[in-house]
């Protein structure tokens, strides 16, 4: 199962379609006309600046394309070391993280109104179990 976009990959993915759409836009009113005779000097420098903004577009996207793979940064076996690795990655894959291993979040209600917020009272996470992995060997 593909974990939900996040928001930085949503908002780089956006820009990638205004870029291209730019682009396009700029080369239909090409066709159409609109950079010919003396208004041609234009239409060079806005097309190199056009293919650059899709390009970068493109690259931000590509930070978010796994091929499909989960890649976990995580492949340390001491506390430390799993922290430092949590700590160095960044906040889209936390993100990522999280959401692969909670299941859900319930909340409950405040006594009263007004009171600041108490997440160790108020909060429940309930956290994914890992998967039963099968035996594959033979028996003997």
């Amino acid at each position: 199962m593909k974990p939900e976009e996040t928001e930085e990959e949503q908002a780089a993915r956006a820009a990638l379609r205004a870029a291209e759409a730019g682009l396009k836009r700029l080369l239909d009113d090409r066709q159409a006309g609109v950079y010919d005779g003396a208004a041609a000097r234009y239409f060079g420098p806005l097309l190199r600046e056009a293919n650059e903004a899709v390009e970068a577009a493109r690259a931000e996207v590509g930070k978010y394309d796994g091929g499909g793979a989960v890649q976990l940064p995580f492949r340390s076996v001491s506390l430390e070391e799993l922290t430092a690795a949590w700590d160095d990655a960044s906040l889209p894959m936390k993100r990522d993280l999280l959401r692969l291993a909670i299941d859900r979040i319930m909340v409950r209600k405040a006594p009263r109104r007004g009171i600041r917020f108490n997440g160790h009272e108020r909060l429940d996470i309930e956290w994914a179990q890992p998967a039963q992995q099968e035996d594959f060997t033979e028996a003997a």
